[in-house]
């Protein structure tokens, strides 16, 4: 556990490069789902839409979905960071410090998360703003925080 006071909170900068990475590497987890999703549509502007391509497209679509949510959910709630913040050596903790903040609050980030994707990012720039821990919207929501290790 950390000692209260001693936590170094993360900036904008480091937390959009974890972010950045944690794209680049969702995105090469889902290629061969967006491929599908490709060549079925290709083929469905091609001739008529068939039900296999129906069934590839909504399947391929569920499982990246899937992706992206237990990527945080795993990442965030058991380990405290996903790899691109483990990568730019940061955690999001409880406000004392502690971790990893469990499943459950790692699905109220992403609901903040979707929250600030509604309201034109508004929400991921509150990390600017705050000037003591450089909360975003979803650390509010979900009572996290996001520290720098040493």
């Amino acid at each position: 556990m950390v000692v209260p006071g001693t936590l170094i909170y993360a900036g904008f900068g480091p937390r959009l490069v974890a972010v950045i990475i944690d794209s680049l590497l969702l995105t090469a987890l889902m290629i061969p789902f967006i491929i599908a999703i490709g060549i079925f549509m290709f083929r469905m502007q091609n001739g008529e839409p068939s039900p296999l391509a129906w069934i590839v497209i909504g399947v391929s679509y569920v499982f990246i979905s899937l992706i992206g949510l237990l990527y945080q959910l795993i990442f965030i709630g058991k380990k405290g960071a996903t790899p691109g913040k483990k990568f730019m050596k940061l955690r999001v903790t409880f406000p004392d410090g502690t971790y990893p903040i469990g499943i459950g609050k790692a699905f109220l980030r992403m609901i903040g998360y979707m929250i600030s994707g509604m309201i034109c990012y508004i929400g991921f720039l509150m990390v600017i703003f705050d000037k003591e821990q450089h909360r975003a919207l979803h650390d509010k929501i979900a009572g996290t925080v996001v520290i720098r290790e040493s």
